[in-house]
């Protein structure tokens, strides 16, 4: 994340910009107040998480929409109310495990 320009010892204001840039979203998006490198680690950390749980409601969209699977049916194979499934297809919801389970269970996932 440095330029040609940066050294170990010297970082230019441009590079330290974009540091501090990717904090700043890391905290917005986290809700974590970021001091120390502890503090950067579990924000990193539930970034990352928040990042692949969106994938994975991207993923349940189109594995339905790939087999033809109207909303109210897959969401009565989940054993959830069909404007929950609308929910985790937007991204306002994440996938939990008990709805992966029955994913597996049910031979959905591992499609795409």
């Amino acid at each position: 994340m440095t330029c040609p320009d940066c050294t170990s010892l010297i970082v230019c204001a441009r590079c330290t910009q974009a540091k501090v840039n990717f904090v700043r979203m890391m905290e917005r998006e986290t809700g974590i107040d970021i001091k120390n490198k502890i503090d950067y680690n579990t924000a990193y950390h539930s970034w990352k998480m928040k990042e692949k749980a969106m994938n994975m409601n991207q993923k349940l969209k189109e594995i339905r929409k790939k087999k033809g699977i109207p909303l109210k049916t897959m969401a009565s194979m989940l054993k959830i109310p069909p404007s929950y499934l609308a929910q985790i297809e937007r991204g306002q919801r994440i996938v939990g495990r008990r709805i992966l389970r029955l994913l597996d269970e049910l031979s959905l996932l591992g499609e795409t």
